[in-house]
């Protein structure tokens, strides 16, 4: 047996993972957040004060997009539990996906310069169709091999909390890449230098990743007989079924905000300058107060710490509804403490996802993390596409002009409702939903215990 898969079967069993197995499968994040955070924050306002493209036009190819996530992501988890090589079944997907991210990347953020109108428009269509479907290759496959790593309870907030603090370097050199395109008298050009170098980036850890991270064996062959029955069976999960009403209303929350930044910025505060900064201090503390989210996980359980954290996001959203009236330093005030609920999500929602794919194996005698993963995966990405397609579709009505040096009074009022009345509202809602879970330590350690009797009977 290889040290690698002996890892991984020690985590298994003891619970404990080694740091090397830990940052080797927290790289892509870093990789990928270089590349993706730029495109989720930017890409509306680039298309619509670079490219032209008016935003109801963007925001509808975001929406199909999503439609089409809705064939691609279960198919996807689908064929990643039914996969079985010599190296797994998760790693070969995740290799196959790297370079299709790269080249649909590049295709999105740098269209040919000739292309204009309807063109453009189908040229933007195919790329983020394309881009999604390696995005889902990959992510999907990723992350249900993080779900499968180990049993241990608080042994997986500690792996997704060291995933999103490695993924720290990632979303600032994003941060980065959008300061030059931004500020760039050539921001065509700009754009594609990062796409291929975020590109890059993300091409290498991926690869790394899927060399370095071990497969659990004893998980091989045990994925869902058919999707339709795996689909079902996810739905009919009643701990999973609460986690994905709960997680749509804080994806399309969590998407308001993110694409309104660069609009509150400059068409609102009128301190684009200011742009960095704010995302800086919506950034960095969630990655500084990583340990403390871990250590309180233990303490108070994960449950309650995410509940403490979606009631930090009700007041830190919804005091941006006064932002043009406050100025850039109370939205920055704002920012941070939205920073601590984001962070606290971060780390324990893949936990308490791990804890259900348990769950579901004590119903079922079969290991769907791909399937699981795929169905949270589309919630998000669904959630977030129509996050970023209403505000383009609300944007419009409201009269946004991509060419104009000052907004209308209706769109500056539309922007702050989008990115503060909208998600305080959605997690208002996601908070009182979510207080009726009920799959906490004690019960998870019983499963736990179960399927160990269970498996020492297979065995």
């Amino acid at each position: 047996m290889s040290q690698a898969a002996a890892e991984s079967r020690a985590g298994a069993s003891t619970g404990r993972l080694s740091i090397s197995v830990i940052v080797a499968y927290a790289l892509p994040m870093a990789g990928f957040s270089a590349a993706t955070m730029t495109l989720s924050l930017y890409l509306l306002k680039y298309s619509a004060d670079v490219l032209l493209i008016p935003p109801a036009a963007m925001g509808t190819i975001f929406m199909i997009a999503r439609l089409w996530d809705a064939v691609t992501d279960p198919v996807a988890g689908q064929l990643s539990d039914r996969t079985s090589t010599r190296w797994g079944r998760r790693r070969p997907w995740m290799v196959a996906a790297a370079l299709p991210i790269f080249f649909t990347l590049v295709m999105i953020w740098a269209p040919p310069p000739h292309l204009d109108g309807w063109l453009l428009i189908g040229w933007m269509t195919v790329g983020l169709l394309l881009y999604e479907t390696a995005v889902t290759a990959f992510v999907v496959p990723y992350g249900a091999l993080g779900m499968e790593l180990t049993d241990d309870h608080h042994e997986r907030t500690r792996l997704f909390g060291w995933r999103q603090g490695i993924g720290a370097p990632g979303f600032l050199l994003g941060l980065g890449f959008l300061y030059m395109i931004r500020n760039s008298a050539e921001p065509r050009e700009t754009a594609l230098l990062f796409s291929a170098v975020g590109g890059l980036l993300v091409v290498s850890t991926i690869l790394y990743a899927a060399w370095r991270v071990p497969e659990r064996a004893d998980f091989t062959g045990r994925g869902g007989a058919s999707l339709r029955t795996a689909v079902g069976d996810v739905w009919r999960n009643p701990h999973a079924r609460l986690l994905f009403i709960v997680y749509a209303i804080e994806a399309f929350a969590a998407g308001s905000i993110g694409v309104m930044v660069p609009f509150i910025m400059d068409d609102v505060l009128g301190r684009y300058d200011l742009q960095e900064v704010l995302i800086g201090f919506y950034a960095v503390p969630q990655f500084l107060l990583l340990p403390l989210w871990i250590y309180l996980s233990k303490r108070v359980g994960k449950k309650t710490l995410w509940m403490w954290g979606m009631a930090a996001m009700v007041p830190g959203y919804g005091g941006i509804i006064w932002a043009a009236a406050a100025g850039p330093f109370m939205v920055i005030g704002l920012v941070t403490i939205l920073a601590a609920g984001i962070g606290i999500g971060s780390v324990v929602v893949p936990s308490i996802k791990a804890d259900i794919i348990d769950f579901d194996e004590l119903q079922t005698g079969e290991r769907k993390e791909g399937v699981y993963t795929a169905a949270w995966n589309f919630i998000r990405k669904a959630a977030a596409g129509l996050a970023i397609g209403a505000s383009g579709l609300l944007l419009q009505w409201a009269g946004y002009d991509g060419e104009a040096e000052v907004q209308v009074e209706s769109v500056r009022t539309m922007i702050l409702l989008i990115a503060g009345a909208f998600p305080a509202t959605g997690y208002a809602i996601g908070m009182i939903l979510f207080s009726r879970f009920s799959l906490n330590e004690a019960e998870h350690a019983e499963v736990l215990a179960q399927l160990h009797e269970r498996r020492g009977k297979q065995a």
